[in-house]
């Protein structure tokens, strides 16, 4: 089972990803003057690779983008690809 929790400070944050209650990944952000989200950097545990979790932490990113209605700096390479190619997303894309 996984859980996702946004811990987020001040000006910065982070996507945290559990499986069974052990961290697995993260998706780390900041917001700039504009307070648009910039997604700087994506990482899962190398015996947590291939479950997709990287795709789960951009889901919860892009829920809490809806609904804070602000959008996303895709500056992360993985959330970039993500973004680019799938077009659902350019509703939230800065």
């Amino acid at each position: 089972m996984i859980r996702i929790e946004n811990e987020k400070q001040a000006n910065e944050g982070r996507f945290a990803l559990y499986e069974n209650d052990i961290y697995a990944g993260e998706l780390t952000y900041v917001f700039d003057d504009n307070h648009n989200l910039v997604a700087e950097h994506t990482r899962v545990g190398e015996e947590h690779k291939g479950k997709g979790f990287g795709k789960e932490l951009i889901k919860a990113l892009v829920q809490y983008a809806r609904a804070e209605q602000i959008k996303v700096v895709p500056v992360c390479s993985f959330v970039k690809k993500v973004f680019e190619r799938d077009e659902s997303l350019n509703d939230i894309k800065a």
